[in-house]
Order: structure tokens, then C-alpha cells, then sequence
């Protein structure tokens, strides 16, 4: 696991959040504001025959950075935080325990949390923390600025999973199952692979093309499909196949690390598994084995999914030409760039420009 390397002393800037919640910095004060605030802008309502829905979109300042924090309620027992922006530099919070599960979908960025004086993690795309906070308990986050943040958390309490979802603690997996039935008064946490495919699902979520209410209508919907998704993924058996990653040296795991942040920064041209192998130091059969076993996806998988990330940002938040675009993550040709994204993203180039002109 990487290591906590920020300054804990330095007084850094407060994130979104945190200047939303106020001095409490309580997730339950951040939307009971968004509710009853008047004069907070940028707040979406839509009510159905069970709940009302709410969003608010928070825009960083042109001198701290770009894009947003989006803040979600789907019902009294869960919330949604997004965030797609990148600050100029290294932003930090102070967070309350409130008793949630949470599930921290990282598909870019980085976030460092320190638990407690002797526990300092840090998660880094595309991953998964799930991770449990018990009530009071205080936790400080850090967002590394000057790289993009891309990421959704889901925050669940238990009457999400008794009452509205039916699931018996029976039914459910680890640290899940921990949390409903309370076994354990202390922080837990796991951090597992996040796959393409859900990768691909929590980008579409974050990006999606909708606006105002359909935005948030769309949202709820793809959130439950998204809780399915990761409660089965949970439960799968291949899940606890990443447990064999202790069979990895630690030598070897620095060296998979290495080669996974070249995949995920290098692009034009993309490396090839031959001279990623040389450059790390192992063969190329050790290489391609320890890369799925450490995180969970091919190293074409990885590499890929990164490059076409790359690409969706550069195309919604640049005005650089589609060739251009293509060149910069390693296409010498505007038609091979056009049908690669149209496979990962089912859309052209073009089309996920406009999109994103219409929000």
C-alpha cells in the first residue's frame, strides 16, 4: 500500500464538503443545509409517492481549480458525493463519524486518509474503499491536487439494506455483513480493484447527459443498479481470488505499482507489455499473472480504460481538435481513435463533446 506523503501539520484548504457542513463537519449538516437553505444555489427537488430527491452542484472557484462536487440525497438512508474536478493544489477535511457504510468508487485521483496516529492509506484509481466509520470517530482526508478526481461515494445506512433492499445480514458480504449486524465498534475498511466495467458504470454516472431533474431521476435510478452491482460483485467468489496477492513479493508489488502508473499517465505511445517488463524488471509471464492477481484487470484492460478516461476529459473539458486528441493518447489516426471510443463508450468523439456542451 502506498504511503501517506503530505505534510499533516500544513492548515490546507477545506474541500466542498467541508465548507458546506460548516464547523460540525457532518455529512447529515452538509444536506440538512442543501434542504432548507433558500439561498443556496444550484439546488435541484424532485418528489416521487416516497421521498424527496435533492442534488446540489458546487463549482470550484476559477483560482482553486476545476469541475465540481455534486451532493446527492436518494432517501433518508442514502446519500451520494461525486466529484469530477482537479484543484491546483493539495485540499484537506476533517470528517465526522456518523455511522455510514460507505462505498468510495476511485476512478481517478488520489485520496489519503489518516485513520488514526498509527493507521495512513491511500487509495488510488480505479478502486474501490469500502469502509466504515463508526459515529463520533473523527478521520482526516486529503485530495492531492494538480491531478484529476474523479470519483462517487455512496453513504448507506443500515435501513437501507433491512428495510428497503429486504437483505438478511445472512445475505450480505464482509464488512457489509459486519456493519448491519454491529459486530464491530471500530474503523474496518477494504480496498479492492475496481474493475473496467464498473469503472465504465461510475463514469456514466459521473458524465451522464442529463440535466436538472432528469439528471437526478437518472441518478437514483443507475445508484441501485450500481448497489447490485457491487453487492454481487462482492459475493462473487472470484473476489477473494485477489487474496492470493500475498503470494507477491514485496518487491514485486512495487515494481506491478510502478508499471500500473505508467499505464495510467503514459499514452502517446501507449507501452507495450515487452518494454513495461523491462522497465520494471520481470518477465513478461510474472508480469501479466502479477498484474491481474494485484489489480484485478489485464494490463491491456488497465491501460485501455485509462487512455479512453484521458480521452473523455480531453474532450469535455478541452478545446483541442479530435486529432489532436486522438495523437495526445497514442492514436496516429482520427478514424482508429473514433472507433476506439465508440467501443468503450457506445458514442463518437463528437458525440460526447456535444453532450457535454448541452450541460
Amino acid at each position: 500500500m502506498d504511503e501517506l506523503l503530505v505534510n499533516t501539520s500544513v492548515d490546507y484548504p477545506r474541500t466542498a464538503r467541508t465548507v458546506l457542513s460548516g464547523n460540525e463537519r457532518s455529512l447529515t449538516k452538509t444536506f440538512e443545509r442543501i434542504r432548507t437553505e433558500k439561498d443556496l444555489a444550484n439546488v435541484v427537488k424532485v418528489a416521487d409517492q416516497q421521498n424527496i430527491l435533492y442534488s446540489a452542484r458546487v463549482n470550484l472557484d476559477a483560482e482553486e481549480g476545476t469541475g465540481y462536487w455534486e451532493f446527492v440525497q436518494l432517501s433518508e438512508d442514502l446519500y451520494i458525493i461525486a466529484t469530477d474536478c482537479q484543484y491546483f493544489s493539495t485540499h484537506a477535511e476533517t470528517v465526522l463519524g456518523e455511522d455510514f457504510l460507505e462505498f468510495h468508487f476511485k476512478v481517478s485521483g488520489e485520496l489519503l486518509m489518516e485513520l488514526s496516529d498509527d493507521l495512513k492509506i491511500s487509495i488510488r484509481g480505479p478502486s474501490l474503499l469500502i469502509y466504515k466509520q463508526p459515529k463520533g470517530c473523527v478521520i482526516k482526508e486529503w485530495i492531492i491536487g494538480d491531478t484529476r478526481e474523479s470519483s462517487l461515494t455512496l453513504y448507506c445506512k443500515k435501513s437501507l439494506f433491512t428495510d428497503r433492499l429486504g437483505m438478511s445480514p445472512a445475505q450480505l458480504p464482509g464488512i457489509v455483513e459486519s456493519f448491519i449486524n454491529g459486530k464491530n465498534k471500530s474503523i474496518e475498511y477494504k480496498i479492492i480493484p475496481l474493475n473496467p466495467a464498473l469503472g465504465f458504470s461510475i463514469t456514466n454516472l459521473l458524465r451522464s447527459n442529463f440535466s436538472d431533474k432528469f439528471h437526478l431521476i437518472h441518478t437514483r435510478a443507475k445508484t441501485f443498479d450500481l448497489l447490485c452491482d457491487i453487492l454481487q460483485y462482492l459475493c462473487s467468489p472470484n473476489i477473494h481470488s485477489n487474496d492470493d496477492s500475498k503470494a507477491l513479493s514485496t518487491y514485486e508489488k512495487k515494481r506491478l505499482q510502478e508499471a500500473r502508473d505508467i499505464l495510467s499517465t503514459t499514452f502517446s505511445p501507449p507501452p507495450t507489455i515487452k518494454s513495461l517488463a523491462k522497465i520494471i524488471g520481470l518477465n513478461e509471464t510474472k508480469f501479466k499473472r502479477g498484474f491481474k492477481l494485484l489489480f484485478g484487470a489485464t494490463i491491456y484492460e488497465y491501460g485501455n480504460y485509462h487512455r479512453m478516461q484521458k480521452a473523455l476529459e480531453l474532450l469535455q473539458t478541452t478545446e483541442q481538435s479530435i486529432t489532436d486528441i486522438a495523437q495526445s493518447v497514442g492514436y496516429d489516426y482520427q478514424t482508429s481513435f473514433t472507433a476506439a471510443v465508440k467501443n468503450f463508450f457506445g458514442v463518437t468523439p463528437k458525440q460526447l463533446r456535444d453532450n457535454a456542451a448541452k450541460k
